[in-house]
């Protein structure tokens, strides 16, 4: 196992930064010390220093500064972390520590297991979420499992929202920016009865969008076989392709009928009906037609500018709830959590080119229905203990159509239905042995079953196939039945009230599932099977220099087992990629975490998170060519930080300047390391300039993000034409800037 080659500029900065830091400089014992950042990362509240595990943790106000709208502006402020859409601006793709399944598809589960008051969401097509009225956001890195209601290969993300309660509490938060985008969120919260309080908060996003189509007015007329093949008609130039325009709501109530017992019920819904961003097609020459005599790339300079005939656009509605029991019948805490997650959704993707080639249209039809029961220790004893019960049900209905009439002359469509249970029970214990040292054990049991009928068929819908079986099926029912014991077993040391020491072993299991895109041949329905994942971790946390300074870093080993992946394969000469067993893996990185408050006015933020990674054995054909490879989505190098700086003016009012920065490693997007399909590295940076009333009630900010104007590679993929000589390009957002305006009733 090769260690990060970039470990010794981590140690020699961290010996310069604790020099400098140490040199002559006095501190005040409270006015400047960083206050404690409760998480509940081990179902217990605690401060984040005093937690044995690598997390990264959010705040509701740091939430706002840095302005985290969705799971996927989490990255840029996490070490370890990569969070990328696959299709369009939904299906997001979680990686922690290089781990993670490179699956646009709804239908199998991420290796980041998400979270929302505890509740596990089980798709990546529940993951595009909005962020609001959200009290805090904690990513775990690692394996997960005994703790969680289910487990995980890379980590977990948990999102807590704000929970009713007595006091009478509500907000609102407007913005609007450049290409006309607006937001407005807004809360209300407080008692009904001395026993009952409830509340109800709201999100309304639209934006015009940053993209824009040049559309095809060359192209109308044209067919690959007139007379057969429909001619295409006119797609007009357009401003607003990727348009946004969705909502929120999300309504709680809290019944206490005495000190013993709490009922939580809650109920969410959400609505989208936007564009989506269309990947840039770059050096694609099919047929005669090169790009620089059509217009395929950037002809006015702007790589916002695309070409297309089909307009891509997602149509969503979401429903969900839960109702969660809590009573202390003194020993412990019985907790039960039942919930229900619905989404349907229509959708389209399309293909960069102003004629049609290529582009994916489908249906889904999601629910899933979760349970989990826990009983907690309430002891304040050295042995402290959780053990509970899992259990989770889901279904997809699925409908893809690809639409290519003018490349493979017809259309095909996949269809089927997939149900996954699950049960799992787990158990997990902290032990305080003596004045330092805590011995921490978990150990969970767990039983998947996944049921899949349905495949692939060829429309043939303009019969261009003569002399033969005018369509081809390839359909199939078939079972997958899967079960692991995983566990941790971990020990802190805390020396002194300062410093914390661990270290860790433990396995994480995620379970098999099938192949949910277009299959040719028969042998792509087989399922895959499940991945195991060994991590051995070393880390501290410290609080130093009064509590003004924050130091947290570790460093792990993972060796990945039958890492799940999406590879190339070839049908009759046209590649497809499919979902498989790719091999093992070899991982091994260190993250560093910083946050030092010189001044009461002044809190400075620093990230850094190295990794080496390695594909050390392929299971399939091929393994020449995979073998050596870096997995999809694993930069060697990522930093991020953040400087905010305070003054109080005469008046009371507060004046506040924040800038935060990100940087990314270049990196493959794919797991057949194609330098074409190469991420660059890039660096981006925001800023933010806000007025405070002195009582807080109100807040008023100019912002910009990406002020750079960078122009940044978000996710690449090869096209169906030929992998090695043209290539989809996502890009980030351009400089985006606007106003905000914030009011506070409490």
């Amino acid at each position: 196992m090769k260690v990060p080659i970039h470990s010794q500029y981590i140690y020699a900065a961290f010996l310069s930064m604790n020099a400098i830091l140490g040199a002559n400089l006095t501190y005040a014992s409270n006015e400047n010390a960083i206050e404690e950042v409760i998480v509940t990362a081990q179902k217990r509240a605690q401060s984040m220093q005093d937690v044995g595990i690598a997390v990264t943790a959010f705040t509701s106000d740091q939430i706002r500064d840095l302005r985290l709208s969705q799971a996927i502006d989490l990255a840029s402020q996490t070490p370890g972390l990569e969070i990328k859409n696959s299709i369009g601006s939904s299906n997001p793709i979680i990686t922690i520590r290089g781990v993670g399944l490179n699956d646009y598809h709804s239908n199998n589960n991420p290796s980041a297991a998400v979270h929302v008051d505890e509740v596990y969401l089980g798709s990546s097509a529940y993951l595009s979420f909005q962020m609001f009225d959200i009290e805090r956001v904690e990513v775990l890195k690692g394996p997960q499992g005994t703790l969680y209601g289910r487990n995980s290969t890379a980590g977990t993300l948990n999102f807590i929202t704000h929970k009713p309660s007595q006091e009478f509490d509500a907000h609102i938060d407007a913005s609007y920016g450049n290409y006309n985008s607006s937001k407005i969120e807004a809360a209300i919260g407080g008692s009904l009865s001395s026993k009952v309080s409830a509340r109800f908060a709201v999100l309304k996003e639209d934006s015009d969008g940053f993209q824009k189509n040049g559309g095809n007015a060359e192209f109308v007329g044209y067919s690959v076989w007139p007379g057969v093949i429909p001619a295409m008609t006119e797609t007009p130039p357009s401003d607003n392709v990727n348009n946004t325009d969705g909502s929120a709501w999300r309504g709680s109530l809290l019944f206490e009928p005495n000190q013993d017992l709490e009922i939580l019920a809650s109920i969410h819904g959400s609505r989208e009906d936007s564009g989506g961003p269309v990947y840039a097609l770059q050096g694609f020459d099919f047929d005669g037609f090169d790009s620089e005599s059509t217009g395929f790339e950037d002809t006015d300079g702007d790589i916002h500018t695309i070409y297309e005939d089909a307009l891509p656009f997602l149509n969503s509605k979401g429903l969900g709830g839960q109702l969660r029991v809590d009573y202390n019948f003194g020993a412990a805490t019985l907790t039960s959590i039942t919930a229900y997650e619905s989404i349907e959704r229509d959708l389209r993707d399309g293909d960069g080119l102003p004629i049609s080639f290529f582009s994916l249209e489908w249906t889904e039809d999601l629910w899933q229905k979760t349970q989990e029961i826990r009983l907690t220790s309430n002891s304040e004893s050295n042995f402290q203990w959780i053990t509970g019960f899992f259990y989770s049900e889901d279904e997809i209905d699925f409908v893809k159509t690809v639409i290519s009439p003018h490349l493979i002359l017809s259309n095909w469509e996949t269809d089927y239905v997939q149900t996954n249970d699950s049960w799992a029970a787990f158990a997990h214990s902290e032990w305080q042995f003596n004045d330092e040292f805590k011995l921490t054990t978990g150990l969970r049991y767990t039983e998947d079953s996944r049921d899949y009928s349905g495949g692939t068929s060829d429309l043939d819908p303009w019969g261009v196939y003569n002399g033969g079986v005018p369509y081809v099926m390839l359909r199939d029912t078939l079972k997958v039945k899967e079960d692991d014991l995983s566990g941790k077993v971990g020990l802190d040391w805390t020396p002194n009230n300062d410093w914390l020491f661990y270290g860790s072993i433990s396995k994480g299991f995620k379970s098999g599932g099938f192949d949910g895109s277009t299959v040719r041949k028969p042998g792509d329905l087989k399922p895959f099977s499940a991945e195991t994942l060994w991590s051995y971790e070393l880390g501290f946390k410290s609080t130093l220099r009064e509590s003004t300074l924050q130091v947290n870093g570790s460093f792990f080993v993972y060796d990945f087992q039958d890492m799940q992946a999406e590879a190339l394969v070839y049908v009759a000469g046209i590649p497809n990629t499919i979902r498989l067993n790719a091999g093992d893996v070899e991982m091994s990185g260190a993250e560093i975490d910083l946050w030092w408050r010189p001044l009461s006015s002044l809190d400075v933020k620093l990230g850094v998170s190295l990794l080496d990674s390695e594909v050390t054995k392929w299971i399939g054909e091929e393994a020449e060519i995979y073998e050596g490879n870096n997995p999809p989505d694993t930069p060697e190098l990522t930093l991020n930080g953040m400087v905010r700086y305070q003054w109080v003016l005469d008046s009371g009012l507060i004046l506040a300047a924040l800038t935060d920065f990100s940087y990314k490693d270049e990196t493959y997007t794919e797991i057949e390391n194609i330098e074409k399909l190469k991420k660059d590295g890039y660096i981006v940076w925001n800023a933010q300039m806000s007025l405070t009333s002195s009582d807080e009630s109100w807040t008023v900010a100019l912002w910009g993000k990406n002020l750079g104007d960078k122009e940044y590679e978000t996710n690449t993929f090869g096209n169906l034409s030929g992998v090695g000589q043209s290539r989809y390009v996502m890009y980030g957002a351009p400089r985006t800037y606007g106003m905000s305006v914030n009011y506070n009733w409490n």
